[in-house]
């Protein structure tokens, strides 16, 4: 037996070598041996509660993505993709005094790990940036997008809870400026209930997206109340007299209309918001004076005021000054003389007018820009001293009555003969005297 084993013993030897070199020649002919480098494989943290469970949190500040070379049997190797790799970063071994943990790298396939091939990672550590983890109580503002339906007006907007908390890194924290509720209005007309998400904004309006932030609540429960609305305009008048040597200038106001909401049958009334006079008391004002006043104050009960809330009148109050203007009488016009009956103011050719206001007012007026009338309604023939009634420029006013001596007398034929309307004028005046005894 022993004689058969080693006979030709070194030709064996050779034999099974030979088989060896043969199939390492087959093998890199037909599956050699390669590598690849796949690159952006995501590096996963595990055992984060080591850190977090101490009041830590953390954040990557390199190595969240690398890249990985691997060699094997083209076979094997051309099969393999990034999900294939897994990278992983155990956060038990660091403490808060470090800043990086190692990354293990291995490729499986199907659920199983593959042994026949090389994993090394290009880059062998995560970065770390730790920090004390804290938690700071927000209120949840409001960012309301769109519009409501036309005519419609939304109200009593809230959002449930109204605070949450936040918990995170300090750094981190200290970046958020607003918490806010993103909120939907398009078209309303009707009341809205509905859950909204909430978004964190830094000081700059940038949107704060962090992974690591814990929130208490994703989301609030947004509510509103949809009324029909309706714009009115706002009326107002001062009382009082300002100061001697002062008058009222201008008076403005922050708005000139008010929007209001309410039952449609009760916004229906209401064609006017007015402002009481009383309300505006300008008595004894020697300067310029600014009221605020509450709209929901003038405003029935079940009427809400969705515009401005507040608006504010102010009064202008100057000195008083005073200017000369000169009237012809010939342009003096006269209102309700009877049919068949002339007139004439006959004491004066000018009246001298004298206007007070303010220097912008006085400067700005014309004589032409004051209109004289006298009313002769009733009157009969005979010489009166009546009033004179004056439409005054903007911000004028007389400082004084004044009043004119005016005949009332048939009217005069234009066809009759000259000496004909000489004698009737002689009769007309001398009538005329008598009646102008009587009148004074």
């Amino acid at each position: 037996m022993k004689e058969k084993i080693f006979r030709n013993f070194s030709l064996k030897i050779l034999s099974a070598l030979c088989a060896i070199v043969l199939w390492t020649i087959i093998v890199n002919i037909y599956d050699p041996t390669m590598g690849v480098t796949i690159s952006t494989v995501p590096v996963q943290l595990i055992n984060t509660e080591s850190l977090t469970d101490k009041g830590y949190t953390y954040e990557i500040t390199d190595g969240s993505k690398i890249s990985v070379y691997v060699s094997g049997p083209k076979s094997v190797i051309t099969d393999i993709k990034a999900a294939d790799i897994v990278a992983t970063a155990d956060l038990s071994r660091i403490t808060a005094f470090a800043d990086y943990a190692d990354i293990d790298v291995k490729v499986v396939k199907d659920g199983k790990t593959l042994t026949n091939v090389e994993v090394t990672p290009k880059t062998t550590a995560v970065k770390l940036d730790i920090e004390n983890r804290v938690t700071q109580q927000f209120d949840v503002g409001m960012e309301v997008n769109g519009t409501e339906a036309e005519g419609y007006v939304v109200t009593k907007q809230t959002v449930s809870p109204s605070t949450i908390k936040i918990t995170g890194s300090s750094t981190t924290i200290a970046k958020i400026a607003q918490v806010k509720a993103i909120c939907d209005i398009s078209n309303a007309q009707d009341n809205i209930q509905s859950v909204v998400p909430i978004v964190l904004y830094d000081a700059d309006g940038n949107v704060i997206d962090d992974p690591q932030l814990e929130l208490s609540k994703s989301e609030v429960e947004y509510t509103a109340s949809v009324k029909k609305s309706k714009t009115v305009p706002l009326k107002y008048s001062v009382s009082g007299e300002p100061a001697d040597g002062y008058s009222v200038h201008k008076v403005q106001s922050s708005a000139d209309q008010i929007t209001i909401s309410g039952e449609t049958k009760v916004l229906d009334q209401i064609t006017q918001i007015t402002i009481p006079s009383d309300q505006l008391k300008v008595t004894g004002l020697s300067s310029d004076k600014t009221f605020r006043l509450w709209m929901e104050d003038f405003v029935p009960s079940d009427v809400s005021v969705v515009s401005d809330s507040v608006v504010s009148i102010t009064v202008k109050i100057s000195d008083v000054h005073s200017r000369e203007f000169t009237v012809k009488t010939s342009d003096i016009t006269f209102s309700g003389l009877s049919s068949g009956l002339e007139a004439a103011i006959t004491d004066q050719d000018t009246i001298h007018v004298i206007l007070t206001g303010s220097d912008e007012a006085l400067a700005a007026a014309q004589a032409s820009d004051i209109k004289a009338t006298v009313n002769l309604t009733g009157l009969k023939e005979g010489t009166y001293t009546l009033s004179i009634q004056f439409q005054l420029p903007g911000g004028c006013s007389l400082d004084d009555t004044y009043k004119a001596a005016v005949k009332i007398q048939a009217q005069t034929a234009q066809t009759q003969p000259e000496t004909t309307t000489q004698q009737t004028q002689e009769t007309t005046t001398a009538g005329t005297s008598e009646t102008t005894g009587q009148n004074r």
